[in-house]
């Protein structure tokens, strides 16, 4: 299953990390979540995946 997300806050770093922990949390009732994110989308993966120690994998 995949998610596409659009920022609430465009280069806002640390609201963007939450709206992606929130919807990572909603992954993770389906099984491993993994994150991937391009650009600015990468730099977010990253900070989520360091504020989680469910996440399955990053790609940036």
């Amino acid at each position: 299953m995949s998610l596409h997300l659009d920022d609430r806050q465009p280069r806002e770093v640390a609201e963007c990390t939450l709206d992606v922990l929130t919807r990572a949390t909603y992954l993770e009732t389906l099984g491993p979540a993994r994150l991937e994110g391009h650009s600015f989308g990468g730099v977010v993966v990253i900070k989520a995946a360091v504020n989680s120690d469910a996440l399955g994998g990053v790609v940036a």
